[in-house]
């Protein structure tokens, strides 16, 4: 069968940078027709899994660089300039200064976002750069966790991608959907108890109450 062309991978690369660093792609079903595509002898697995890796680490040290920038605003920019950032910032920010600075969950925070808290991996992404967290092991967690999310979409994808034709594609989809939700849920679930309290302190500061640390603690 013939290769997919490097166009493909382009495209493939494209919409995986894209999306890891903010604006939404559908970069799920891109992997998962990548991934069907190897199963039918398309193109190679062990290739598409490194690419995809590599693209998702791409796009979310953008993300990364943009939240430097930010936090570089928050620092030196004009009244306005740091209203933006901070407003950017938001309660998520919060949350995460006060994890590391009880524990130095940064790293593991970054991790789990990846294949876990997915929806919310390119705010980590800004917020872990404004507050200068540090680059080197940004690139170890988000690496790990990038290679883990990249195999948990392209393999159940090309274990069930054997069906000739585009009718494996729907199937495969659903079913790397389907474990993607409750991968989510059941991290959601065990973050979001720790992630209410900080929430809460950081109500109590602005209103008199207990102080939320400015910066992260190096783990």
């Amino acid at each position: 069968m013939p290769e997919l062309s490097f166009w493909a991978y382009a495209a493939l690369v494209l919409v995986l940078v894209v999306s890891s660093a903010g604006p939404p792609l559908p970069a799920t079903l891109s992997l998962t027709l990548a991934a069907v595509a190897a199963r039918q002898g398309h193109n190679n697995l062990a290739l598409l899994l490194v690419v995809a890796t590599l693209a998702t680490i791409a796009g979310d040290l953008i993300g990364y660089a943009v939240g430097r920038l930010l936090g570089t605003a928050l620092g030196r920019g004009t009244w306005a300039t740091r209203w933006r950032a901070q407003r950017l910032s938001g309660r998520m920010t919060a949350a995460m200064a006060w994890i590391d600075a009880r524990g130095g969950a940064g790293g593991p925070l970054v991790f789990v976002s990846r294949w876990g808290l997915t929806p919310i991996a390119p705010v980590i992404n800004l917020i872990v750069g404004v507050q200068r967290y540090p680059l080197r092991r940004f690139v170890v967690w988000d690496s790990a966790g990038e290679a883990l999310w990249v195999a948990r979409v392209a393999l159940p994808a090309y274990a069930l991608g054997k069906t000739a034709g585009i009718a494996s594609v729907p199937v495969a989809l659903g079913a790397t959907l389907v474990l993607g939700a409750l991968i989510t849920f059941g991290a959601g679930r065990l973050w979001a108890p720790t992630a209410s309290r900080p929430l809460a302190e950081e109500r109590g500061r602005r209103g008199g109450g207990a102080g939320v640390p400015d910066a992260v603690v190096d783990d």
